[in-house]
């Protein structure tokens, strides 16, 4: 049955024992309490179907597509379903499939039922005749299997899903606004800077595009600001420089002087201020932006006044978060 379209058909309790299934369409199909094991069905497209209590078992349904597929008490003990499109899915097997290097694809937006016997919207017309045996975690029993095969980066994609799902369980609490403000801190916090730690080297690109932002805020405050509005940035030059007067060296005094008025100068004095307000928050020796003024051929500090200040000091805030967001998520497993 190589190629055949059975979409929105009630396919439950039915035999496709050892069968030939590639490049079926099953979507929407109600399958039930079917029996798959051992079929070969390379690119089957189940979009949709309810496989609850099916048995998937030794099957080889690579590159097959389970989309907003219902994997409820499903038996995928040996199954080879490796590059899968799993978006949407609901992931609550009896057993668990076949770990290779290849995953499944689209790993990070499937979802799970946090309530084992919550109510999941499955037609009367198709359910299985006894109850699906499910776990309550099923994707932390998944992501086990990929640490323990050493597959990082499969195990940060069930990382990402699982807490994913679990905001969204928050964010869905109608009734405790405790845990929708858990969920809107968890999403903006933890989803949008590192996917749960998925992307761990997304809040440096986060960081780099506030320091550029921030430097062009600071360019347009310096050059286009109400010479009333008390705004600027001043460059410093500490007491302890010193320099030739004569034939002797002599220190000179503590000196406050205006930005040049070249325009692509202040330009560069406002990406110099944004890189050491980014950095400008360290731990005892580790400050990256004392290590930035080392590089520079003056001694001379970058001292903002007014509403510039404000926002370096917001800037300085956003960047130590970033920082420890990279670090936490690159080195360790903050979310396990």
């Amino acid at each position: 049955m190589l190629g055949v379209d059975f979409t929105g058909s009630n396919l439950s309790k039915s035999d496709f024992q050892y069968s030939l299934i590639g490049d079926t369409n099953l979507s929407s199909t109600c399958l039930a309490d079917a029996n798959l094991s051992h079929a070969d069905g390379f690119s089957t497209i189940f979009d949709e179907a309810n496989l609850e209590n099916a048995k998937l078992n030794d099957a080889s349904l690579s590159v097959a597509s389970f989309r907003n597929a219902k994997l409820i008490g499903t038996d995928l003990s040996s199954a080879d379903i490796s590059y899968s499109f799993m978006a949407g899915a609901i992931y609550s097997p009896k057993t668990d499939p076949m770990v290779t290097q290849g995953g499944f694809q689209e790993l990070d937006r499937v979802t799970y039922l946090r309530d084992p016997f919550s109510a999941v919207d499955l037609s009367t017309e198709c359910r299985s005749s006894t109850n699906a045996s499910l776990t309550q975690y099923p994707l932390l029993r998944l992501r086990k299997l990929f640490q323990d095969n050493g597959y990082r980066g499969l195990e940060r994609q069930a990382t990402a899903a699982y807490e994913r799902a679990y905001t969204k369980s928050e964010l869905d609490d109608y009734w405790n606004w405790l845990a929708k403000l858990d969920g809107a801190f968890r999403f903006v916090f933890f989803d949008l800077t590192t996917a749960y730690g998925e992307f761990p080297s997304r809040p440096l690109i986060i960081l780099l595009l506030v320091a550029l932002i921030s430097a062009f805020v600071y360019f347009c405050g310096i050059n286009f600001g109400k010479p009333t509005s008390n705004c600027d940035i001043f460059k410093v030059l500490p007491s302890d420089r010193f320099d030739r007067i004569g034939p002797n060296f002599s220190f000179l005094d503590r000196k406050v002087e205006l930005l040049p008025a070249s325009l692509w100068k202040r330009f560069g004095y406002a990406i110099l201020f944004s890189a050491q307000s980014a950095f400008q928050i360290g731990w005892k020796d580790f400050n990256v932006g004392s290590w930035l003024s080392k590089i520079q051929s003056q001694d001379f500090t970058l001292v903002a006044r007014g509403w510039i200040k404000t926002v370096s000091g917001f800037q300085s805030i956003i960047s130590m978060f970033l920082l420890a967001m990279w670090a936490l998520t690159y080195f360790g497993r903050p979310f396990q």
